[in-house]
């Protein structure tokens, strides 16, 4: 919303020449200090909440997931400051790009393979070990989990 509204020399504008677009460096810095905040908000947020019992232990998951966004943004950071010119740098924008899915891959990954193997390989105790977790956590009744459940 903020790119139409102001004129394209302070904001982006498209170059036909190279067929590219081109940003102020106002404006970069002003979109990059946004993604900070959201994420170190976020962070602290997180950092707040990570004693709070939880059967779901996502206070783990979310270190992760911001120890790599950080990880990404330090280094997309470095990248649009070091090379201004970097969408003309094929081996540049592949290495970005790369490691953008490396790490989205890795967090999705990281966030879901115990569930997974152990659904799939151990299910029956792993699910009784779930409702087990549940019951300690106080969450029995919040979920209607009794201790006569017949697939404990």
């Amino acid at each position: 919303m903020v790119s139409p509204s102001g004129a394209s020399a302070q904001t982006v504008r498209y170059v036909p020449l190279i067929e590219m677009c081109s940003m102020s460096y106002a404006y970069r810095a002003v979109v990059q200090g946004l993604l900070w905040l959201v994420w170190i908000i976020n962070a602290a947020i997180n950092f707040r909440l990570r004693n709070i019992t939880s059967s779901f232990n996502e206070s783990r998951e979310m270190f992760v997931a911001c120890a790599a966004v950080f990880t990404l943004l330090a280094f997309n950071t470095v990248i649009l400051y070091t090379h201004p010119l970097y969408p003309t740098n094929m081996a540049l924008r592949i290495t970005e790009t790369l490691c953008s899915h490396m790490i989205a891959n890795f967090l999705w990954w990281f966030i879901m393979f115990r569930s997974m193997y152990n659904c799939a390989i151990r299910r029956d105790m792993y699910l009784a070990e779930w409702k087990d977790k549940l019951v300690r956590d106080g969450l029995q009744k919040q979920y209607q989990i009794a201790r006569t459940d017949p697939f404990s």
